[in-house]
């Protein structure tokens, strides 16, 4: 069945929300969404998708409460993703037409090469 070979190819992992702050000039912020490995003296960000903006960008400052809120949201996707198919192999004959076809839908996409 098609449903069963369709895999996520994307990072393996735990995706989490991630704040890097490069001190050399010109001084950075980077956040974004990645994949954290610690070591016991040090870590290893794996990124997915980020933003390298000046520390100092005004637009930045205005914008972070959004660009933090978009972040935790990808940072969700592989969660939401997981819950999507548990949802549609345990409950899928009980959901209605509508509802399944939405899921089906949402993972597609999600699984598209």
């Amino acid at each position: 069945m098609e449903k069963e070979r369709r895999k996520f190819k994307g990072t393996e992992g735990n995706w989490e929300v991630c704040f890097d702050e490069y001190m050399m000039e010109p001084k950075k912020i980077c956040i974004g969404v990645g994949v954290v490995t610690r070591g016991e003296n040090d870590s290893y960000t794996e990124y997915v998708c980020n933003s390298l903006l000046p520390n100092t960008d005004k637009e930045y400052i205005q914008l972070r409460e959004h660009i933090e809120a978009d972040m935790r949201l990808i940072a969700a996707a592989p969660k939401m993703l997981k819950t999507l198919k548990k949802l549609e192999e345990d409950e899928g004959n009980k959901l209605s037409d509508h509802s399944r076809k939405m899921i089906e839908e949402t993972i597609k996409s999600a699984l598209e090469d």
